[in-house]
């Protein structure tokens, strides 16, 4: 049994069968599939390089580590930051992140582990994963392995279906009501209805216009991610993958006519992971987004899924449709001259990038509230 460091979108299209598999096997989320992880290093590979640990038995794909490589300077000091595929400061990336471990094997996480060791970086910042059996079992390896201190915590949300009758009937009993109330009004009077994109140019053209709609929403509140062309790339190839391979479903509630709000979701198995969802602000009376949540769950629970993930954040919303919740664990790791820096408080540098790493932590906050 052996490691490799995968460090080429070219290395790793090589792998793409044998991936999935062990994905599938390893019951990972479909943020950590071959095609998610791909689209995103694509996308951002200007800023991110590809550091994928793999673990090989006798030539088979044992244990897998989708991370990537980051390099920038703070006050003159080279900061090589290790993270999962598809997290870093206000880049559309993705949740429940995991490592996979074949039939969670202590050998397998330990090469991970090995692997991880062997790479070049000074700080690892693992945030918001997927606590699966391997991946707490891998963090808790990283942690006997190296000085490690806690990282942004954040919660994930989940809504698991009534089997039959109100999909919102375990919905906190005030949104119940009042998503009851505007559905029916806007229905008695024919004003809404839902459409589903069905052909990759209808996908790219519905992300487009939530791309225009996230950043007239968000100019008083600092400005949208999607002023960065690379989000607005990640999510329109996010949205036309979903729609090509049947892995996903964007949904557009219509008022009189016009987009009132989009849902993009993925879907995972039996469970729907609600990647995006938005509004337009001119509709805010009618809670569009949360009454689209209600009839993408009412329309997928058809189709035979059985819960909804809200993914991480504590929007208030979000807790009116809650039946279950869970911390998502997260670590910092520090090494080399970075770690000793870090011990000398007072040290200019390091107080920079101190400050520096609490500004990340805010935005990746705010990236969640949005």
């Amino acid at each position: 049994m052996k490691h490799k460091i995968i460090a080429s979108l070219e290395d790793l299209d090589q792998h793409k069968q044998e991936w999935e598999s062990l994905r599938l096997e390893c019951h990972s989320s479909i943020f950590s599939s071959f095609d998610l992880v791909r689209i995103w290093l694509d996308t951002f590979r200007s800023i991110a390089q590809p550091q994928i640990i793999a673990v090989e038995d006798h030539g088979i794909l044992v244990g897998l580590a989708p991370m990537c490589m980051r390099k920038h300077t703070a006050a003159g000091l080279p900061i090589r930051t290790l993270s999962m595929v598809g997290s870093g400061k206000e880049i559309l990336g993705y949740s429940l992140l995991s490592v996979m471990a074949k039939n969670g094997d202590d050998a397998v996480l330990s090469e991970l582990v090995r692997g991880v060791r062997r790479a070049k970086w000074n700080l690892m910042q693992l945030y918001a994963l997927d606590p699966t059996p391997s991946t707490v079992m891998f963090l808790d390896l990283l942690k006997m392995g190296f000085t490690w201190q806690p990282y942004v915590e954040v919660n994930n949300i989940f809504y698991e279906f009534p089997v039959e009758g109100d999909i919102a009937a375990r919905f906190g009993k005030n949104s119940r009501r009042l998503l009851r109330s505007i559905r029916r009004d806007l229905e008695r009077g024919g004003r809404m209805r839902v459409r589903v994109a069905r052909t990759e140019e209808e996908a790219e053209q519905a992300m487009r216009l939530y791309v225009q709609q996230h950043k007239e929403r968000w100019i008083s509140k600092g400005g949208s991610i999607f002023r960065d062309v690379r989000n607005t790339r990640q999510l329109l190839e996010v949205g036309k993958l979903a729609v090509r391979s049947g892995t996903g479903v964007i949904h557009e509630m219509l008022i009189d006519g016009e987009v009132a709000a989009q849902s993009l979701v993925l879907l995972d198995g039996d469970v729907v992971r609600g990647y995006r969802i938005g509004m337009v602000d001119k509709f805010e009376e009618f809670s569009p987004g949360k009454l689209l949540i209600m009839l993408v769950m009412e329309d997928l629970r058809g189709r035979g899924f059985k819960g909804y993930d809200l993914l991480r954040g504590d929007e208030d919303y979000k807790y009116h449709m809650m039946t279950q919740e869970r911390t998502l664990p997260s670590i910092q790791v520090l090494r080399g001259s970075l770690l000793t820096m870090s011990k000398v408080r007072n040290f200019a540098p390091v107080r920079m990038v101190d400050e520096r790493l609490k500004l990340r932590d805010g935005m990746l906050k705010r990236m969640n509230e949005g």
